[in-house]
């Protein structure tokens, strides 16, 4: 059996959550004799190359497109297409499994859409919430968790209100928007902003029908979390459609170690992932400036880039003696590196689908103090396995580190609610049962 695993980036060069899940799950299939090649982009170039990693195969096929305004829409084909067609041609997979589907130059729905044309067995497996909001947050005006259904006058209002439009100019905008889609004139095919903005309710109509176009060429949809299952469901995604295959600890991180005892004073947190708005580490940086440094510290681990929201990053925690800057932190040391802390904090000001972190502090035995999104939430109890706080509100933050620094003995508490951690050999125990089903399906229709 070949299985396909199409995303945008891949290892050594991308180490996010999606490469990482990628990967473990390739190891745990190669143990079941199940070959796997990973498919990327070859942005820039006309040519297909390949590379291995880890022992891992990868296929870059040709993707030469620039990007432009009709591109970033999904309104233009990406030129890269043809390479990956010729991929598939040769290859021939038996699956093929997008972990990825989105618009511009990198994989897209054309990808999905074109080898369901080719008659293969299709898989989308979701990582992101995007497929369903074009905030990407699912939470409605920035203040509340959103049902998630996606309707064109309320996804509308709620993504002028994120973009920080002013109120009157708004309802104006609204207004217009509105007729034109009333009249069924769509501005969004404007060379400009205004007509990008003028033009919302019909972006919105087209993330509708791009979701469900896709579930109608996937043969099985992958959702990690209970709570994107039923938003997918509100959408009218049909249920036998749907595969939940959960979260697990990732490759290399299966020797779960006991919670450490606290001895040193002060509560030691520590922050992990990449250096993006998206992972609100700005919020965490502004709530410690407002703390004491003596009680409490913080240790980032990332990579840190030249770009203006990390050296913003580091200009807002230069004066703050308690903030470290760790630099990259490697796969396999991160168990180790975790149980030295007394809480990691995910401070995201996206909507996370199932983040694999807070798997990896479960298995150190570490609490978690996030935000209080879908994917957090699922997984974190609040002032029992871990806290929450309010979305994109650093004085809540602060508020709940206070708590802590103040009352350290609830943080020991929480060590003793840490629930047990799911084994990724058991998430690719699952996606075999369900390529053998997709693929005997397909023998019993042939039949």
């Amino acid at each position: 059996m070949k299985i396909f695993h199409c995303l945008n980036h891949f290892l050594p060069n991308n180490v996010a959550g999606t490469e990482i899940y990628t990967a473990s799950l390739i190891h745990f299939l190669s143990l079941k004799n199940i070959n796997s090649v990973v498919v990327i982009p070859n942005y820039g170039k006309p040519d297909t190359e390949e590379y291995t990693v880890n022992g891992i195969r990868v296929i870059q096929y040709g993707e030469p497109s620039v990007i432009d305004r009709k591109l970033i829409m999904g309104k233009k084909i990406p030129e890269g297409i043809e390479a990956f067609k010729k991929v598939l041609e040769t290859e021939k997979p038996d699956i093929i499994q997008f972990h990825v589907a989105g618009m511009s130059n990198g994989i897209t729905r054309h990808h999905v859409s074109l080898s369901k044309k080719m008659g293969f067995k299709t898989i989308m497996t979701f990582h992101i919430a995007g497929y369903s909001c074009k905030t990407n947050h699912l939470m409605y005006k920035d203040k509340v968790p959103c049902d998630g259904v996606i309707d064109v006058k309320k996804c509308t209002w709620c993504n002028y209100t994120v973009r920080g439009i002013p109120r009157i100019k708004r309802h104006i905008l609204y207004a217009s928007a509105m007729a034109g889609y009333t009249l069924n004139y769509d501005t969004s095919n404007w060379e400009s902003q205004i007509g990008t903005a003028l033009g919302f309710p019909f972006i919105i109509k087209k993330l509708k029908n791009d979701l469900l176009q896709l579930a109608g060429n996937c043969d099985k949809m992958v959702v990690i979390s209970n709570w994107y299952k039923n938003i997918l469901l509100r959408n009218g995604i049909a249920e036998d459609k749907l595969e939940l295959i959960t979260q697990g600890l990732p490759l290399q991180e299966n020797n779960i170690v006991p919670p450490k005892i606290k001895i040193a004073e002060g509560v030691k947190l520590v922050f992990i992932g990449r250096i993006i708005y998206s992972k609100g580490l700005h919020l965490l940086i502004n709530a410690l400036k407002q703390l004491p440094e003596k009680n409490i510290s913080l240790d980032i681990y990332g990579h840190i880039n030249e770009d203006d929201y990390t050296k913003e990053c580091i200009a807002q925690s230069a004066d703050i003696k308690s903030i470290r800057w760790k630099g990259i932190l490697l796969p396999a040391e991160l168990l180790n590196i975790l149980k030295n802390y007394d809480l990691l904090c995910i401070p995201s000001v996206i909507c996370e689908m199932s983040p694999l972190v807070i798997q990896q502090a479960f298995a150190a035995g570490i609490p978690v103090l996030a935000s209080e999104v879908y994917g957090n939430s699922e997984q974190i109890t609040d002032s029992l396995n871990g806290w929450l706080f309010k979305f994109k509100n650093s004085d809540d933050l602060k508020i709940k580190l206070e708590q802590l620094v103040a009352e350290p003995g609830k943080i020991q508490e929480a060590k003793k609610n840490i629930p047990a951690v799911r084994n990724f050999s058991a998430v690719a125990d699952e996606y075999e049962q369900l390529y053998r089903r997709i693929i005997n399906t397909g023998r019993e229709i042939n039949n």
